[in-house]
């Protein structure tokens, strides 16, 4: 069995792993041998999440050889379901709300084909699934269940700390493939001002990262988005403080939002 990723997670998913419903998942696919182009490559994936907090999945490949871990996303996002699946995973429920004092979203199944495309925090699994994947990985140049090599237990606690929370006007998002900081209007703002503190917020923010470009609406229903930037995760594992720029940048706008309408104010 291979272990990769912050150990008090490693910990909980080696002593639930044997619970997966393996020959269920085997019987799933081998039922669906023959519509599956590359049959080998495919594998039976269940996930159970929940909004702002990381996703708990299992793959079960048609040898039976599994693994469970957790993703940054839900994995369906990015790796697209061929078929859905009423196999029940009882497992994951129990353990999510384990890890995370909550109950998930519906547990869901389905078959898709490797590679597994979503960033991994932790995962454990019959070592030669997982060693063949990062291979793949390393020759390829991607990082998926390799990027749980480089997540410790400090790593896990503050993306989780980071994951959905609100700095000041500010509020962090962790995507797969990046962090999004986006601001939004205070509620102790003249809603009038919105374009003013957005020009500013825009100003401001090119010191911290750069503009993202993806739908905010999939985040979240904000009432008024003044900009929203990205960090990576590469920054993020070398250090840089995600929570101490979100916290600067509201300053830096509150602050010259105050200069312009006492200048303003003055004037009159």
């Amino acid at each position: 069995m291979k272990a990769i990723g912050p150990d008090h997670i490693i910990k909980t998913l080696k002593e639930n792993i044997k619970e997966l419903p393996v020959e269920e998942a085997v019987f799933e696919l081998e039922s669906y041998r023959e519509r599956l182009d590359q049959y080998q490559r495919h594998v039976f994936l269940s996930v159970a999440s929940s909004q702002e907090n990381f996703s708990l999945f299992s793959i079960i490949d048609t040898e039976g050889r599994y693994a469970l871990g957790l993703s940054i996303v839900d994995p369906f996002e990015k790796n697209l379901m061929i078929y859905s699946s009423t196999v029940d995973c009882e497992l994951l429920e129990k353990l999510y709300q384990h890890l995370f004092s909550v109950k998930p979203d519906p547990v869901k199944s389905g078959i898709i084909r490797l590679p597994f495309q979503s960033k991994v925090l932790a995962v454990v699994g019959v070592e030669e699934l997982l060693h063949r994947e990062i291979l793949k990985e390393k020759v390829y140049g991607t990082e998926n269940f390799s990027f749980a090599e480089r997540i410790d237990q400090e790593d896990f606690e503050n993306l989780r700390t980071l994951n959905g929370k609100k700095i000041d006007f500010c509020t962090v998002h962790l995507l797969n493939d990046h962090i999004v900081c986006v601001l939004t209007l205070p509620e102790d703002f003249n809603p009038d001002h919105a374009p003013l503190l957005a020009e500013i917020s825009r100003m401001y923010r090119k010191r911290y990262g750069v503009p993202y470009q993806g739908n905010v609406g999939k985040l979240k229903r904000f009432s008024s988005i003044l900009t929203a930037f990205l960090v990576s995760y590469e920054s993020f594992l070398n250090g840089y403080d995600v929570e101490q720029s979100c916290a600067e940048l509201c300053i830096r706008v509150r602050k010259a939002y105050k200069c312009i309408i006492d200048l303003e104010n003055s004037s009159q």
